[in-house]
Formats: structure tokens, sequence, C-alpha cells
């Protein structure tokens, strides 16, 4: 049976511990990327919460840059201010981080600065999460499984409700816009959830503004003939 591995980027947000409650019910894990910019008090305790129910909370930077913009020095910087954070939440949790994982906002992953960074994140204790039987071309010719950060196979797009640049395109959207994204049968196009011929590493967003999208989304992907796993850590 396929596979999906659910990561979530973007939060912390105010909606985040109703998510938490929606996905527990169901079952599904899910790996959390979150933004140190949005880890403040009210905020770290849906972190707390996260933990202690068996989610695991990864780095998804601080300020979301795109790390071929800045410098090193900056880059190192936005990975560590977030990592504190992160073991903030699970000292307070009371729970041993087994893990520390990290996703590029934009998969942009440091251009010039590529081999630094992931040599740093290997020499920072960072782990790899293995992602078994992604059997995508362009994934496999992007190497994209390779490196210690996170990828992804399906992107949600929520973010589309907000975006300037969508929103030049199309004035408005409903659910079922994003619901179709989920039926689109594109596999090489990034649009691979009807296929079985590939696992896939979904990405779905914990914005404010798109938290009504949330549970229509979880409720159309745990309907298709897959099982929701984590994967392996190295």
């Amino acid at each position: 049976m396929k596979k999906i591995y659910l990561t979530i980027d973007d939060g912390p947000s105010c909606h985040m511990r109703k998510k938490l409650d929606y996905l527990f019910k169901k079952n599904m894990p899910a790996l959390w990327y979150c933004r140190g910019e949005y880890i403040d008090n009210a905020t770290m305790s849906h972190l707390v919460y996260a933990i202690k129910n068996n989610f695991i909370i990864a780095n998804h930077s601080f300020s979301h840059p795109y790390f071929s913009t800045i410098t090193f020095k900056q880059a190192m910087d936005e990975i560590l201010r977030t990592e504190k954070l992160i073991e903030k939440a699970y000292s307070l949790s009371g729970v041993p981080q087994k893990y520390k994982l990290f996703r590029f906002p934009f998969l942009d992953k440091g251009g010039k600065y590529k081999k630094e960074l992931q040599d740093f994140l290997k020499s920072e204790g960072f782990q790899k999460a293995c992602f078994e039987n992604i059997t995508y071309k362009y994934y496999q010719n992007n190497n994209f499984g390779e490196d210690i950060d996170a990828p992804w196979t399906f992107d949600a797009c929520e973010y589309a409700l907000f975006s300037k640049k969508s929103m030049e395109k199309r004035s408005l959207f409903v659910v079922d816009d994003f619901i179709s994204r989920i039926h689109t049968d594109l596999p090489e196009k990034g649009f691979g959830l009807m296929s079985q011929d590939s696992n896939d590493i979904v990405l779905l967003h914990d914005f404010n503004q798109t938290h009504f999208l949330f549970e229509p989304i979880i409720d159309c992907l745990e309907r298709l003939p897959v099982e929701f796993v984590l994967p392996e850590f190295l």
C-alpha cells in the first residue's frame, strides 16, 4: 500500500492545538516544521502539547528566508535560534528530544553555501529523515533524498489564499480548489497522490489564514488508499 509521510510547515499558529487533536483522533502521525519567529509564550504551549502527544517538532528556520540570499553566518543563526526554542519545548514537555530535523524554506538549500550548510547541519547533530520508496524521476534526478534536510513531493499550496502572486492570477479560491490538487493525476509534476507507484511526502501549512482548509484536506487524504507513517531517521 502507498505510504504518505505527512509534514506540516510554518507553525505554530494559534490553531495548532486543534489541528493536533484532529490528527490524533485519526491516528495520523506528522512532522511539524516550525518557524522560530512564531514561537512565543502562547504558542510554545502548543509545541509542548504536540510533543506530549508523540508528534515530532522540527526546524524550519527562524524567519523563513531564501537561504541563497543571506550570508552563511545568518543562515547558521536562522537554524540555531529556532533549534534553541525547540530544545526549550522538549525540556518543558519532559520528553527527551530524539530527533533534530530541518527543512529549508522554499527548498532553497543556500546556493553557493549548500555544501557548507549540509556540513553544518551534520556537525550540529541534525538527522536525515529517510522517506522510503519515492520513485518519481524528478525526485531521483534532483537527488532530493540525498541531503540531510527534508524535501516534499506534494504541496497543498494553501498559501495561495493570501499569496500576492497567486491573487494576481485569481481573485477567489474555495476549498474545492485545494481538494482538486489531491485528485490531479500528474505524478511527475508533483501531483502523484492518486498513483500507487510511489510513496509521497505531503506538505501542509499551519497558517492562521488557512486554518479552515486543514480538516477538509486531511479528510480527503484519509479517504485515499494509503497508510500514514513516519520516516526512519539517520
